[in-house]
């Protein structure tokens, strides 16, 4: 019965849903008003099957209920999904920052590292440099 209504709103759904309710009450009085008038002549008749159907409609109300309880509890069941995947974006969020504060970090250091490199790399052909000349003027 719910596929029936899943491409209308919840309000509208619902209406729709206690004006079927409401049609299903009205035929099943509509048939306790002819029952009653077919079994007048045994009283213990009519009051056994009038009973029976206003159970039958108290069952009815009783399903409507349940499925609005049921409906409620799906919209709280959906709104701590949505929670828990917002907290789950934030907290992804969150370490992603944290992992690119490290790799910059690492950047950083390799950057200073080369550069000291460099440096040392530099001073050694100096070095180099000067006992040559050295050896060749010297």
């Amino acid at each position: 019965m719910g596929n029936r209504f899943i491409h209308y709103r919840r309000e509208d759904a619902l209406a729709m849903m206690d004006n079927r309710v409401d049609l299903v009450r009205a035929a099943v009085e509509f048939h306790a008003v002819n029952t009653l008038g077919v079994c007048r002549q045994s009283n213990l008749a009519h009051k056994e099957a009038y009973k029976k159907i206003m159970k039958k409609i108290n069952r009815v109300d009783g399903n409507n209920d349940n499925i609005m309880k049921r409906m409620d509890k799906i919209n709280g069941s959906n709104d701590d999904i949505m929670a828990q995947v917002q907290l789950l974006r934030e907290d992804g969020e969150q370490q992603r920052n944290e992992q690119q504060k490290k790799l910059d970090m690492a950047e950083q250091r390799v950057n200073d590292l080369l550069i000291i490199l460099k440096a040392i790399i530099f001073g050694l052909v100096g070095c180099l440099v000067v006992y040559v000349v050295v050896w060749l003027f010297g």
